[in-house]
């Protein structure tokens, strides 16, 4: 009559990922083969890369909004409220990102008038939409 093993006591697994290389070098994942870093651009997204595209999408949609909102102001019809709202906001941050693009310094941080521009763009859209919701209503 056969004899089974006595049972083994599982042993801890310790998984230790090392400190992120310097550019340039490699270093090894855990399948233990040979990785490059990932390139600058595969680490962010569409936005970061491409901002004054986002920009030039925004402003479309948002005009495209505005002209449909516009066009029921004058024709009467059927109009979406979040679009009459926001709509002002698409056409005024998408051309701000269009002009400005998204400046950084060397640390990846955008600059504070940049920001404050966004800020002021994104209010100044809101008002706009709400006077077009205002005036629609009556």
């Amino acid at each position: 009559m056969p004899i089974a093993p006595s049972a083994q006591k599982p042993s801890q697994v310790v998984v230790h990922r090392p400190s992120k290389p310097a550019p340039g070098e490699l270093h090894q994942d855990i399948r233990n083969v040979a990785v490059e870093e990932r390139r600058f651009w595969s680490r962010y997204t569409f936005f970061h890369r491409y901002p004054r595209v986002v920009g030039a999408l925004a402003l479309a949609a948002g005009a495209l909004s505005c002209a449909s909102t516009i066009d029921t102001l004058f024709h009467g019809g059927i109009y979406f409220t979040r679009g009459t709202l926001f709509g002002p906001v698409g056409v005024l941050v998408g051309a701000f990102l269009t002009i400005t693009g998204r400046p950084t310094d060397r640390e990846g941080r955008t600059f504070p008038w940049w920001r404050g521009g966004m800020i002021a763009a994104t209010l100044l859209g809101l008002a706009i939409g709400a006077v077009l919701l205002v005036s629609l209503r009556d």
